[in-house]
């Protein structure tokens, strides 16, 4: 699932190629709700959490249930805007929905697009649910319109050659930042006092030099939500992951953080003769390099298959199925390959144009009476119904049996995943308690299907 930000983005940015110059301000936010409204269905939350996990990316984000919230949305949008027409509206809000449900397919996690003629889920696996340069390219499609109708090259140019030596910091600092435990504690004490002081410092231009009101218009208020979003990931990191993952994101953050303004600052330099009229013409280049970089994606994954092919060798003829999914932080080069035979996965990450790991084996398995007890119980076959590659695992641990559920495409065996199940035995063959979407479901739960005692 790309995240909510990346959809109005990428929303924002379709509306640039012409629409928000023909129907007004009204195109660009019908496309934006129609981006967003697909996630509606976290409203399920409300009745529980197996609830909202079986019925996330489901018929909110088929192409049915799409073209119904569009032509409610489309009638709430019409007690504002007069024009356009109200099918002008309907029409542009399933665009929107048209672009959330896209996106969301390009992503490993499926959407049941077909609902309700068809429950399966389809997905691409071509880019992680979070890609930066994903997020990049709009961002910067953005920015440039932004430029172009505004006329501030020279001011972009500046502010981008600026972020280039910021990022070249960052890259060089990353190393020497939160050693120790009171050098966090220095860091998180500075950051917030940078953060107070960027905040009284806008304020204040508002006030005196530009007499504007106290919340700033909406690129100011997005890019102030940026800011305090930024900033709170960068602090709160050593707090949450290894200190060696923290080292790692801090350089590809400064990384993407120089290429961006990299490229901010050479679009700046170039684009300065252009006009207001070349915004449609940025507009559209930005998405066709959106399209372009999503398209390498996709080759880019055949390639991945392609080397696994090569590198697994004979044991090929007994794969039934092979996979290949985006990962974290991969773009569109590094894959996690996954070769599915009768018995086993054969797991590996594929850099392209560098190398292949050797090949980690997975058992899929046993098949003793607990497990297909187990499979009794609704939890497991929801998820079941769900997983693409399930890893059974069975352990005694004393008088407790504990039967565990995982799906490759969300756990490489090295730490547990929010998807992860396991169910605790008795002694006796009874069910004490099943873990599921990191929670604990007793036997007098709801979600909890009561099932007779094992013989």
């Amino acid at each position: 699932m790309a995240d909510n930000i990346t959809h109005g983005l990428a929303a924002a940015l379709l509306a640039q190629v012409g629409f928000q110059q023909r129907y007004g301000a009204a195109a660009t936010l019908a496309l934006v709700v129609g981006a967003e409204i697909p996630d509606l269905d976290a409203l399920y939350q409300f009745a529980g959490p197996v609830t909202a996990f079986i019925h996330h990316r489901g018929i909110t984000h088929a192409f049915l249930g799409g073209s119904v919230l569009a032509l409610l949305a489309a009638g709430l949008l019409r007690w504002r805007w007069r024009t356009p027409s109200y099918w002008h509206l309907a029409g542009l809000v399933y665009l929107g929905v048209l672009l959330h449900i896209g996106m969301d397919y390009l992503t490993s996690y499926g959407t049941q697009l077909f609902l309700p003629f068809d429950a399966g889920h389809y997905s691409a696996d071509a880019v992680f649910i979070v890609d930066y340069c994903y997020t990049a390219i709009m961002l910067l499609g953005l920015l440039v319109v932004r430029m172009l109708r505004q006329q501030w090259q020279r001011r972009y140019l500046l502010v981008g050659l600026t972020w280039l030596l910021c990022g070249v910091g960052l890259w060089w600092a990353a190393p020497h930042l939160a050693q120790t435990v009171a050098d966090l504690h220095r860091q998180i004490q500075i950051g917030w006092w940078l953060l107070l002081s960027a905040v009284l410092l806008r304020t204040g231009l508002w006030l005196l030099q530009y007499l504007r009101p106290l919340w700033p218009p909406l690129p100011g208020a997005v890019g102030l939500a940026w800011l305090l979003l930024g900033l709170g990931m960068w602090l709160s990191a050593p707090r949450v992951v290894p200190p060696s993952l923290v080292l790692f994101a801090r350089q590809e953050a400064s990384l993407y953080i120089v290429g961006g303004a990299a490229l901010l600052s050479l679009l700046a330099w170039l684009g300065r003769r252009w006009h207001v009229a070349h915004t449609v013409v940025a507009g559209r280049w930005a998405v066709a390099t959106l399209a372009a970089y999503v398209g390498l994606c996709f080759v880019n994954q055949a390639l991945a298959r392609q080397h696994m092919a090569q590198a697994l060798g004979p044991q090929m003829a007994a794969v039934q199925r092979l996979t290949a999914l985006a990962v974290p932080g991969g773009g569109a080069f590094r894959w996690r390959v996954i070769a599915e035979t009768a018995t086993e996965y054969l797991s590996s990450m594929v850099t392209l144009y560098s190398s292949v790991t050797p090949p980690q084996h997975v058992p899929k398995g046993p098949e003793s009476h607990l497990v297909q007890a187990s499979r009794q119980y609704r939890l497991v076959q929801v998820f079941l119904d769900f997983a693409r590659f399930p890893v059974i695992e069975s352990e005694t641990q004393g008088t407790e049996t504990r039967v565990s559920y995982r799906d490759l495409r969300f756990s490489d065996g090295r730490g547990r995943s929010w998807f992860d199940l396991k169910m605790h035995f008795n002694q006796d063959g009874q069910v004490q308690g099943i873990e599921f979407l990191n929670r604990l479901f007793l036997p007098h739960h709801p979600d909890f299907a009561t099932q007779p005692t094992v013989p």
